[in-house]
């Protein structure tokens, strides 16, 4: 089993539930982090793990307004809560360099123009082999569209596995076809532009081609097809655009040894008596 760690949205989960104020935050945040971690990988029974970490995206370069709101959102934050995400972006490299260094983690991905869903999208379809189990973490829908009979998404904040039957059962179509129902909404999260008037459940009708052939709502996706055509190039994962031969599963050198002696830390003191392995020791 595969387990593919989509860090951000791990750590925005639990940062969202802890009081800020208290001058252990980021302590708590990363041993819920590695208490995640602990509890997904036994309930999994992963022997594989991998941190996906995101960087500034290649899209930005062919669509300029990608995620231009996130800017806008930034500039009217408070100097408390500046100083907040500035703490919480110097731990998440802090957090990095510990799975890469002391822990002795190898599948361990950041790299300039690749988002997290990047390098998942690539793992997921190139690198590990199709008939494997794979399990992503994320809070992320983008990435349904990963989903096969071999690979689910476990959504962290609603705590649930949403399978291929799962997926099929509440939407009604193959996830492959997800991104299409996208590309036509669009994604207000990342300022991608859909179609006036087009909401997920119309998307759905007209992927499942339940929309009557003079239906006003089908003459108004056929006329935008240009916009369906850039926002499918912006949503489809990986990003095409990217290249990923760089990308395999790397042999990892951690060892219980290593756990233990990170578990000695008074911060991660709780987490003794586990031990989360890589894919070089049972």
């Amino acid at each position: 089993m595969h387990l593919l760690f989509d860090v951000s949205a791990m750590l925005y989960k639990n940062f969202h539930g802890i009081t800020k104020s208290t001058d252990d935050f980021v302590d708590l945040l990363n041993f819920r982090f590695f208490q995640d971690c602990l509890r997904l990988q036994e309930l999994f029974a992963a022997r594989n793990l991998y941190f996906l970490f995101d960087h500034k995206s290649e899209r930005l370069k062919h669509y300029p307004a990608y995620k231009k709101n996130r800017a806008k959102k930034k500039a009217l934050r408070t100097p408390e809560e500046k100083q907040l995400h500035e703490t919480f972006q110097s731990n998440v490299a802090y957090l990095r360099s510990l799975l890469r260094g002391r822990l002795g983690f190898r599948n361990v991905f950041r790299k300039e123009g690749y988002e997290a869903d990047d390098f998942i999208g690539a793992l997921v379809k190139f690198a590990i082999p199709k008939k494997e189990h794979k399990i992503i973490v994320t809070a992320d829908k983008d990435l349904y569209q990963l989903i096969t009979n071999t690979c689910s998404v476990y959504d962290v904040r609603k705590n649930e596995t949403v399978t291929k039957k799962a997926f099929i059962q509440r939407y009604g179509i193959p996830p492959n076809k997800f991104n299409v129902v996208k590309s036509l909404t669009g994604d207000a999260s990342d300022n991608i532009s859909g179609i006036p008037g087009i909401g997920e459940q119309r998307a759905l009708a007209y992927v499942r081609g339940e929309l009557e052939e003079r239906s006003t709502y089908l003459k108004l996706i056929e006329g935008h097809q240009k916009l369906i055509d850039r926002n499918l190039e912006l949503i489809t994962l990986p990003y095409k655009r990217l290249d990923y031969d760089f990308l395999g599963i790397r042999r990892d050198k951690t060892s219980v040894e290593k756990w233990q002696e990170f578990c000695r830390n008074p911060v991660f003191r709780k987490l003794q008596g586990t031990v989360l392995r890589g894919n070089n020791n049972g």
